[in-house]
């Protein structure tokens, strides 16, 4: 029996944009410090447009995951030809 590569390591190309996503928002609190007021009152402007879009993301990005977990379940329970 050949033993498969973990999933993670199969196909992992979006994995930068959720590292990316998450430095980010680390790190957002102290680029506003620093760019002062303006760059705080453009932020605050733009909160009610971006909400919605998170939570459309963070729903899909749950569904994907949940498929793929489904299909890795599959296929690690079938049984072997």
């Amino acid at each position: 029996m050949r033993r498969r590569p973990p999933l993670c390591a199969v196909g992992a190309g979006g994995w930068w944009i959720a590292g990316f996503l998450a430095s980010f928002s680390r790190c957002a609190p102290t680029v506003l410090l620093l760019l002062g007021g303006g760059a705080a009152g453009a932020v605050i402007s733009v909160i009610p447009f971006v909400i919605p879009v998170a939570a459309m993301l963070l729903l899909g990005s749950l569904a994907y995951g949940a498929l793929r977990l489904e299909r890795a379940l599959a296929l690690a329970y079938s049984p072997q030809a």
